[in-house]
C-alpha cells in the first residue's frame, strides 16, 4: 500500500511488480511511473508460461486498487510487448485502475502488442473476477509481428471477468504488417 515505483529500466524486460504463483495479494494506491524495456515492459507482470517446461503460473486472489501505471515503453528491435497490466489468474479484482501512455516502439516482426489492460490463459477458472472503474488511454503500437496488436482491455482465454465502468481511450495499432489485427 502507498508505494511508488518510478524509472525502471532494463535492456530485456522492466516491470514495476512482478507476480509469480501468487496467493492473497492486495496491492493499493501503487503509483507506476516509467517501466521501459528493450524487449518487454509491464507496470504489472504475472508472466503467463514458462516455455521449458511448459507451466502456467497461476495467479490466485488479486485485489489491485486505486492504482496507475504510466509511460511504459517496449523499445529496440526486440520490443515484443508493452503491457500496464498484465495478469494470468483467477479470482481478482481491478477497482479504480489507471493506465496511460503504453507504446511498443518496435517495428520489427518481433514487435507483438501494446495493451493497457490485459488478462490471458486460464480458461478453465470458473471463479468470477472483476474490473471496474478503470481508465485506459494513449496505448500505441507500432510493431509488424504476427497477430500484432493494440488493445485498451484484452481478455483472452481468461475466467469469468465482469467489466463495467471503464473507459477506453486513444489506441492505435499503428503497424503496416500484412499480419497484425486492428486496434
Amino acid at each position: 500500500e502507498e508505494s511508488s515505483v518510478s524509472g525502471m529500466a532494463s535492456n530485456d524486460a522492466a516491470a514495476c511488480i512482478f507476480l509469480g504463483r501468487t496467493r492473497t495479494v492486495l496491492v493499493r494506491r501503487l503509483t507506476c511511473n516509467g517501466a521501459t524495456g528493450e524487449r518487454n515492459a509491464n507496470g504489472l507482470d504475472s508472466m503467463a508460461n514458462v516455455l521449458k517446461p511448459l507451466a502456467i503460473k497461476k495467479n490466485y486472489d488479486v485485489r489491485l486498487e486505486d492504482s496507475s501505471f504510466a509511460d511504459i515503453h517496449a523499445t529496440g528491435a526486440r520490443g515484443n510487448e508493452a503491457l500496464g497490466v498484465e495478469l494470468n489468474g483467477e479470482k481478482f479484482v481491478f477497482d479504480r485502475v489507471t493506465v496511460s501512455d503504453v507504446v511498443n516502439d518496435s517495428t520489427t516482426a518481433d514487435g507483438n502488442r501494446a495493451v493497457g489492460i490485459q488478462i490471458v490463459s486460464n480458461a478453465d477458472s470458473k471463479e468470477l473476477s472483476r474490473v471496474t472503474g478503470c481508465t485506459v488511454r494513449n496505448v500505441r503500437h507500432h510493431g509488424a509481428g504476427r497477430d500484432s496488436r493494440a488493445g485498451g482491455v484484452s481478455i483472452e482465454a481468461a475466467p469469468p471477468i465482469a467489466v463495467s465502468g471503464c473507459t477506453v481511450s486513444g489506441v492505435a495499432n499503428l503497424s503496416a504488417g500484412a499480419a497484425s489485427i486492428k486496434a
